[in-house]
This record gives C-alpha cells, structure tokens and sequence, in this order.
C-alpha cells in the first residue's frame, strides 16, 4: 500500500488550513524548526543535518530528542546536499563556502553517524 506524506513546516501550524492538509494527508512528514503536535499521523521527520558532514554531540542529542518525543515515527531522512559545511544560497543559487570534505571523508562520516543513531 503506498501514502502520500504531506511536509510539514511551522508554516502550515499557522495556517488556517492545516487540519485540512491533515486530513487529507495519509501521513505527515515533520521537518526541524516544526512546533510539535501529537497527531497520529507524524510518521517521517527530515532532518536538515548531513550524515556527510561530522555530527556533533548537540546533533545526535536532538536526533535522539525528536525520536523520542514523535512516538509515531516509523521513518527519518536526512539531507544530503552538498560536500561544503558551510554552503549559502545567494540570489537563489547554490555557492560553496567553508570547509570542503573528499569523498573518503563523507562516507567515514555517514558511517560513524549512522553508527551511533
């Protein structure tokens, strides 16, 4: 049986129309900087922190947070943008900036990140 997951932001909880977007959602994917709910459809959270990139201790403490305060979670993602620490978006375009990680580097990371979660 496929879902159709809605994202959801701190956007859609001042919207009006949000319990709309519930209902008509299988389920809701919750994303960082969200204002938690208890509904039973908070099955995914997507987690803006790269496993590419070195996790912190500050980092793994929220992963363990969110999971354990979203009971209903059976899926998390995380992003996996870019090989930069520190990217921006200037005028709507991708720029690099800060620290660049190898290829070598971004797997041992997504390793011992994956690891310890």
């Amino acid at each position: 049986m496929y879902n159709i997951a809605t994202p959801v932001s701190g956007l859609f909880l001042n919207n009006e129309n949000y319990k709309n977007i519930e209902n008509l959602s299988d389920c809701l994917e919750l994303r960082q900087n969200y204002s938690y709910n208890e509904s039973k459809k908070n099955k995914l959270f997507h987690f803006e922190f790269q496993p590419i990139h070195h996790f912190s201790s500050i980092d793994f403490n929220y992963i363990d947070e969110v999971i354990k305060k979203n009971k209903h979670l059976e899926l998390i993602s995380f992003h996996m943008a870019s090989c930069y620490d520190k990217p921006k978006i200037i005028n709507g375009k991708f720029v690099p900036g800060g620290r660049k990680y190898s290829p070598d580097e971004m797997y041992k990371n997504a390793k011992k990140n994956f690891s310890v979660i």
